[in-house]
């Protein structure tokens, strides 16, 4: 009888803490961390990190703290449309029609459009960058 007791005791003292379980959840911004309050677009890659595409760039975080990267030629332009190849390479477009891809911690500009041609990637076949323009499909490699 003692050792049904304890049991007993046990099961409801590990049910009441499994019972009270409270994620954690923490808020990030302009005061903690990222450079900018309008994020455009987030995107968790194959190595486990999050990409987040703000009005002043793109952004990494590993959870505990991030890494910003920049273009020489446009310091603070806002990014979107984060993709990620097959080996690995992440891109993103600005909005003034600029390809981007992260290169050595710097964003390089790997192709502008004509302001005329509003062109969206939005998936990655491998290596290669796969777009829509209003009734076409571009592949970027």
């Amino acid at each position: 009888m003692k050792k049904h007791i304890i049991f007993v005791f046990l099961f409801f003292l590990v049910a009441k803490n499994f019972a009270q379980y409270n994620p954690e959840i923490s808020i990030y911004n302009k005061s903690n961390g990222l450079p900018s309050n309008i994020i455009y677009d987030i995107k968790i890659a194959k190595n486990g990190l999050l990409y987040i595409a703000h009005e002043n760039g793109l952004s990494q975080f590993d959870g505990t703290q991030f890494i910003h990267f920049y273009n020489t030629d446009f310091p603070n332009i806002a990014v979107s449309n984060i993709i990620e190849t097959q080996n690995g390479n992440i891109f993103c477009k600005s909005f003034n029609n600029t390809l981007f891809g992260l290169k050595n911690d710097t964003l390089h500009t790997e192709k502008s459009f004509n302001e005329n041609m509003l062109f969206f990637y939005s998936a990655a076949i491998g290596n290669n960058l796969v777009g829509i323009n209003n009734f076409d499909l571009y592949i970027y490699n």
